[in-house]
């Protein structure tokens, strides 16, 4: 039993991130409707078992099997090319048996992202199954009680048969890479039967970069309501590998649609923006008057380093584009719709190719915003939102038409509470709008609200009361025919929220795994939420994402620790939303936080159908009052929870995923501030560690300011527990920074294992809450409203199956040494290649099952990823076509290199290399320790290629089973040899 050595994560780290499935709940794609069970005479069907055995596609869609039992032996699928996911879905490949036992064929398929297989037994109840990957059991299906004399047939919908706790079935996720399926029949009461298989590609379950991109829009700067009253700062952060600038372009009031529309009110530029660090604009840099605005991230590195060829001198890429922008745009709303769709689609734009302008990576931003109060002159409030990009600005409905959005949270003078919801057009053309305005516990009523136009960039604000009030509380449903940037503000008391609104689910199915695109999950995590009992209202608003079925949601409200402290149950209507409050208990003494987890759960009614958990989307409200009769309000935050793809995907299924792929290690911080002195300002960061596994994660919060990294911080968090950490109690952070911060996991033990004890995968999955406070620190009460918060902006490493990033981290600075971690840093930098022996060879191997495993240690070389890897094998036994050997890392497990070659020739000394000429097998028997390719039955020659851009540190086995019987043999040494990249 081992353990994986825990990554850091930085320039020289390469990830493949491949997002984990969340298996034990996934369902199929078969109608809504089951089918009525067919009574099936069961000696009838006894022969018909008996004379169908093997494997292939059922292309039928019904059960594919004749009287005279014709079957295919051996079925293949290539999962890219030659199914799409409609077939795959559709329950695509059966199999036929005869009695327990082997069935024939295999199932080869490659894919390069996790898939989820599902089995069923559909064809007379009582059958049970083994699937095995490469020899390897990677799925028992659970014994059940057959229904004789008579079976129950689900031959035209399996999936009815999957969703039953009569037939037999189970889930896992395969990973990436080549497969080789082969089934046994554990059970099976009628000496004979049918069962199918789906594989599915559902896409990735933790895949935080959905949010990010190089274009940000910020629907609000300067403005409340109507009025140009506020103070903004806009904290712009390269989360990127490269060197970057910022171009913020900014508008006024609306008006008119194009011709006739007045352009953008002015451009901003930042300087250099160094990897981790923040540009803050504030002050004359937001111009006076700007309503909205658009930040468009630019390389600032050389024209002729960009291969852009439009002066004769050479410029900073950067700040070239930033005068163009300037002479062309402001003023201008044609050349600011040419430039836009240059820069959307990689075109050129006066001459410069805006494909190579733009430059790589992505940008964080937080946009903080200080306004007058709402009831006592000379009070401020403040609030603060994420900048909205990639595909939180809407998804095309490709039947419907448009886009759409949700408001999961709107007031209209209840409790003295309003809302202003504004609007920005984020796409190329002037679009009209709809807003559905639905109340509280109110499932089939709504009131409509349009807006005549709205040409690009521009915003338009729409008061609630405006269209619904008053003592109105509920959601709001926008559709639009342009990409929309929504942000809400929540008024009350002189206190001021914030949140951003979420894009529509677009689904066709009953089934919110096969949604076509989705902002929400069946999970959401608040990493954040202040004590009860230090006079602070926690409020959850969770707004159901379908359209045709109630939610029933449950919320759990954490202390510190973790530990529950209550939970409350409610229903949510179709496309409406539901408040779940924490309410406010005393006014003791003590600095206490805690977070909370909302559930959309699957629900019954008697004589129903089984309803799945709609995806749901949350905003969490933390009011303070100063009395327990809540009188009066004196802090106010609000800010979006993380659904499971930002965060943490806690449904895993066994066998597959960890580490990166179950959750997040990265988050971005915009805004790290300690600077009350001076722009009166300071920062607040609540950091969760949300995983429920027993265990810890070690963190690292590294420190930037506007030059670059300034230093890191260690930490260690347990399970569920939130750590707030509060800049004024950190002396070391001198008075009057200004500047920025990543954290990043580095170490974590959240183990998880088999039934059967094995280790399977480590998990990981952290979330922050960024605090900024105005003119007082933490439980100090200051006049006016003091507080303002948004989410931490996870991201996550990633690249191509190439190994070329796709979007990446640079850490500029040392490792970190944290005492009390392991000490990860790499000694001189990277060596040139590894070659590690076998730990405990000899190693006999049976006559027939599984040899015990063969270790090897490989030093951990943090930093150092592989650039190749082969193995030597020094085996002696008898008939080597008996063996199937497999080679596991502590990043990959079970790569199958060898499988059953070269007949009844005895002994293996060999060296297996990917980029050898020739497989093992085409020269008999392998001696002499000649190069050879991984080959067998199945075995792609690139099989160790698997390898490569992964961490080697940690502990290597080589497994061998025999997969015959009749013959044994020793593992005499083995060895791991590495290269480095």
């Amino acid at each position: 039993m081992h353990c994986p050595i825990r990554l850091p994560l930085n320039r020289l780290f390469r990830l493949v991130a491949v997002a984990v499935v969340a298996t034990a709940f996934v369902l199929t794609s078969s109608s809504a409707y089951a089918q009525d069970e067919k009574p099936r005479d069961g000696r009838a069907l006894n022969h018909f078992g008996k004379s169908s055995r093997g494997i292939r596609p059922n292309d039928s869609g019904a059960l594919p099997m004749s009287a005279d039992g014709a079957l295919g032996t051996q079925g293949t699928a290539d999962l890219a090319a030659q199914y799409d996911i409609d077939q795959l879905a559709g329950w695509g490949i059966v199999f036929g048996f005869g009695g327990p036992g082997p069935v024939p064929g295999s199932i080869d398929f490659s894919h390069p992202t996790n898939v989820t297989l599902n089995v069923t037994d559909a064809f007379c109840t009582g059958d049970s199954f083994r699937i095995l990957d490469r020899g390897r059991v990677v799925l028992e299906t659970p014994r059940v009680g057959n229904d004789a004399p008579n079976c129950t047939v689900y031959e035209d919908d399996p999936g009815q048969a999957f969703l039953s706790a009569q037939f037999s079935h189970g889930t896992v996720v395969l990973p990436s890479g080549s497969h080789s399926l082969t089934i046994e029949v554990l059970d099976s009461p009628y000496e004979g039967g049918a069962a199918f298989l789906e594989v599915l590609h559902l896409g990735p379950a933790v895949d935080p970069n959905r949010q990010l991109g190089g274009q940000v829009h910020l629907p609000i700067l300067n403005f409340l309501g109507q009025d140009d009253v506020c103070e903004t700062w806009i904290e712009v952060q390269n989360v990127g590998c490269e060197n970057q600038m910022a171009a913020l372009v900014t508008w006024g009031e609306p008006g008119f649609c194009p011709p006739q529309a007045a352009g953008p009110l002015k451009v901003e530029c930042t300087g250099m923006l160094k990897p981790g660090t923040t540009w803050n604009l504030y002050g004359a840099q937001v111009p006076t008057g700007s309503k909205s605005g658009i930040l468009f991230k630019l390389s600032a590195r050389q024209l002729s380093e960009d291969g852009i060829d439009v002066i004769p001198e050479d410029d900073v890429t950067g700040s070239y584009v930033c005068e163009v922008l300037f002479f062309n745009v402001v003023g201008d709303a044609d050349d600011y719709r040419r430039f836009k769709k240059a820069y959307d689609e990689g075109l050129f734009f006066d001459g410069i190719d805006m494909s190579l302008a733009r430059g790589s990576g992505a940008l964080a931003v937080d946009v903080h915003r200080t306004c007058p109060g709402s009831a006592t002159p000379g009070v401020d409030v403040t609030s603060k939102y994420n900048g909205i990009a990639g595909d939180h600005l809407g998804v095309f409905d490709e039947v419907y038409g448009g886009y759409s959005f949700y408001v999961p949270l709107v007031y209209a003078s209840k409790a003295g509470m309003n809302s202003i919801i504004y609007i920005q057009n984020g796409g190329l053309m002037c679009s009209s709008l709809e807003i559905w305005f639905k109340q509280l516990d109110d499932c089939l009523r709504a009131s409509i609200c349009d807006i005549a136009t709205l040409a690009p960039g521009e915003t338009y604000q729409l008061d609630a009361n405006d269209c619904v009030g008053p003592d109105f509380q509920g959601s709001a449903w926008i559709r639009s025919t342009q990409k929309m940037g929504v942000v809400v503000d929540i008024t009350v008391q002189d206190t001021l929220m914030t949140y951003v609104g979420e894009p529509g689910e677009i689904n066709y199915t009953f089934d919110p795994n096969l949604a076509t695109y989705t902002a929400g999950n069946q999970v959401a995590f608040a990493p954040l939420t202040y004590s009860e009992y230090q006079g602070w209202d926690t409020g959850i608003q969770v707004q159901n994402l379908s359209a045709v079925v109630a939610a029933k949601v449950k919320v759990y409200f954490l202390d510190r620790g973790g530990d529950i402290i209550t939970t409350l149950v409610d229903w949510v209507c179709p496309r409406g939303s539901q408040t779940f409050f924490l309410p406010v208990v005393a006014d003791l003494p003590g600095n206490w936080v805690g977070s909370a987890r909302v559930e959309s759960q699957e629900w019954i009614t008697p004589g129903g159908p089984n309803v799945l958990s709609p995806n749901i989307v949350a905003v969490a409200t933390l009011i303070k009052y100063s009395d327990t009769a809540r009188t009066s309000m004196t802090q106010a935050i609000a800010y979006n929870l993380l659904p499971e793809h930002k965060i943490y995907d806690w449904q895993i299924a066994s066998g597959t995923g960890g580490g990166l792929d179950s959750g997040v290690g990265l988050i971005a911080i915009p805004s790290l501030l300690k600077d009350l002195s001076r722009s009166g300002l300071t920062s607040e960061i609540a950091i969760a560690n949300v995983v429920p596994k027993p265990g810890f994660t070690d963190l690292v919060i590294y420190i930037y300011d506007q030059n670059g990294l300034l230093d890191y911080i260690c930490q260690k968090l347990n399970e569920k527990q939130v750590e707030y950490i509060d800049l004024q109690t950190w002396g070391y952070v001198n008075n009057g920074f200004k500047g920025s911060a990543i954290i990043s996991a580095w170490f974590w033990e959240h183990d998880v294992f088999s039934g059967r004890g094995q280790f399977e995968r480590n998990l990981v999955g952290l979330g922050a809450v960024s605090i900024e406070r105005r003119g007082g620190k933490f439980t100090e009460d200051v006049p006016g409203d003091e507080a303002a918060g948004d989410r931490g902006i996870p991201f996550a490493v990633t690249y191509d199956e190439e190994g070329e990033p796709v979007f990446e981290y640079c850490f500029m600075g040392p490792l970190p040494l944290c005492a009390g971690f392991p000490d990860n840093r790499p000694a001189g930098g990277c060596p040139d290649t590894v070659t590690a022996s076998c730990d405990n060879c000899p190693v006999a191997i049976p006559a027939a099952g599984a040899a015990p495993s063969a270790f090897a240690s490989v030093g951990a070389q943090i930093g150092c990823t592989i650039a190749d890897v082969d193995i030597t094998l020094d085996i002696n036994h008898t008939w080597n076509s008996d063996l199937n050997i497999d080679v596991s890392s502590n990043a990959l497990i079970g790569v199958t290199i060898v499988n059953q070659v070269c007949g009844a020739d005895d002994n293996m000394f060999a060296i297996v290399d990917s980029d050898a000429g020739a497989p093992i097998g085409s020269v008999c028997p392998p001696s002499g320790f000649l190069r050879v390719t991984p080959g067998g039955a199945g075995v792609a020659p690139d099989a160790l290629d698997q390898f490569d851009g992964t961490d080697p540190g940690g502990q290597w086995s080589l497994d061998i089973t025999d997969l015959v019987g009749g013959d044994a043999g020793t593992i005499n040494d083995w060895q791991v040899n590495i290269t480095y990249r």
